[in-house]
C-alpha cells in the first residue's frame, strides 16, 4: 500500500504513458491509485474481521457495519470528489473501509475482549515502520536513477523491497524472520 501510494506515478507512467495517454492522464490515474492504496490495509482486514463474526454465528453485525460503511463511503466520495476529482471517490472508499474495520473490531472486542494482543500490535507497528523506511528509500533511489519512468519504477520498487525486508528483520517481524528462514533452507 505504501509503495503503490508513493510510487504510483512512476508505475502508471511506465506502464501506460504511450500514445494518447499523457502526463496529465498519469497524474489522474496515479492519484486514484494512491487513494485506493491508502485503503488497501483496511479492505484486506475487513474480510478477516467479518469472518470472526460469522464464526460466532453472527451474520447481522457484518452486514449492518457494511451498510453503514458503504453509506459513509458514498457520502465521503461525493464530498471528496468536489476537491480531489476522481481520486476523491477512491479516497471516500478507502476511508469507508477503515470505518468498517473499526466497527467490526469494536463489535468483536465487545464480545470477546481484546482481539489484537501485544504481539499483533508490535507486528503491525514494525510493518508500518518498515514500509515508511522502504518508501523513503524507494523515493530516494528513483530520484538518483536515470531511465525515465521505467528506471524510477524499478529503482523504487527494488529499494523498497530491500529496505522493507531489512527493517522487518531488524525489528524482528515474525513474517520477515520466517521468509529469511525459508531462504536459508534452500
Amino acid at each position: 500500500a505504501f509503495a503503490l501510494a508513493a510510487f504510483g506515478a512512476w508505475i502508471v507512467a511506465a506502464v501506460f504513458e504511450t500514445g494518447q495517454f499523457g502526463p496529465h492522464d498519469t497524474e489522474v490515474v496515479a492519484g486514484v491509485l494512491a487513494a485506493y492504496a491508502i485503503g488497501l490495509p483496511g479492505q484486506a482486514s475487513v474480510k478477516l474481521l467479518a469472518s470472526g463474526h460469522y464464526a460466532l454465528g453472527d451474520t447481522r453485525t457484518p452486514v449492518r457495519v457494511a451498510a453503514v460503511s458503504v453509506a459513509l463511503a458514498a457520502g465521503l466520495a461525493w464530498v471528496l470528489m468536489q476537491y480531489f476529482g476522481p481520486a476523491g471517490i477512491a479516497l471516500g472508499s478507502s476511508l469507508g473501509a477503515y470505518l468498517n474495520v473499526a466497527l467490526n473490531l469494536g463489535a468483536l472486542e465487545r464480545r470477546l475482549g481484546t482481539v489484537l494482543g501485544a504481539a499483533e500490535r508490535r507486528a503491525v507497528l514494525s510493518t508500518i515502520m518498515a514500509a515508511l523506511a522502504g518508501t523513503v528509500a524507494g523515493i530516494g533511489a528513483a530520484r538518483v536513477v536515470a531511465g525515465g519512468p521505467w528506471g524510477a519504477t524499478l529503482a523504487s520498487v527494488m529499494a523498497f523491497g530491500v529496505v522493507f525486508g531489512g527493517v522487518g528483520l531488524l525489528l524482528k517481524h515474525p513474517d520477515a524472520r520466517a521468509v529469511l528462514g525459508r531462504l536459508r533452507r534452500r
